[in-house]
């Protein structure tokens, strides 16, 4: 690695230590514990949880939970992308260190995804509509009451049916995914 490369490395690495603790600052200051919205984000994250132990089809736990940490993971990434690149911010985070809402990419939207795609196995309804539904639902009325009560803001042009695209995406690739895996634990494939 040149000198000068070394340089705006470590140049890159302060300003994201000064990010880092900015945020933290900021949280201390304005959102833990002090603020209700950091509340409803506990709720958001907790709530979700519980009701998933209570109604999981523990008979496909595995291929629920594989398809709800899907959502998990690519939700993550996205709202991490579009966070940095100015899209959309997060002015009560739970966790200031971490860059994407936990109580949305990790509990909630997951979870409803994962009731909806349990729903569907279940009874035999076709899930690339309930999941389009679900998608509508978060994305057309769930997120304007989160940017409502400051929760979630976006910028830059990004409106709600970018936001339905996403949520569109993301329910598609973990679906594809998880058949993908489930096709691999069913059959037999040998490579060598």
């Amino acid at each position: 690695m040149s000198t000068e490369q070394q340089e705006a490395l470590s140049e890159l690495r302060k300003l994201q230590e000064q990010v880092v603790n900015g945020w933290i600052d900021y949280w201390n200051e304005f959102v833990f514990l002090e603020s209700w919205q950091f509340w409803v984000n506990m709720a958001l994250f907790l709530l979700p949880l519980i009701f998933l132990f209570f109604f999981l089809d523990r008979k496909k736990a595995f291929l629920i939970g594989f398809f709800g940490f899907n959502i998990h993971i690519w939700l993550t990434y996205i709202h991490i992308i579009g966070g940095r690149f100015g899209y959309w911010d997060y002015p009560y985070l739970m966790f200031p260190f971490i860059p994407s809402a936990v109580e949305l990419n990790a509990s909630l939207i997951p979870v409803a995804y994962m009731l909806i795609y349990q729903w569907t196995q279940n009874h035999n309804r076709n899930y690339y509509l309930y999941a389009t539904l679900l998608a509508a639902v978060i994305a057309f009325l769930f997120m304007p009451l989160l940017i409502q009560i400051h929760i979630f803001a976006i910028y830059n042009g990004v409106n709600y049916l970018h936001l339905f695209v996403v949520q569109v995406v993301v329910v598609l690739i973990s679906k594809w995914n998880t058949n993908l895996y489930h096709y691999f634990k069913t059959k037999v494939i040998k490579i060598y």
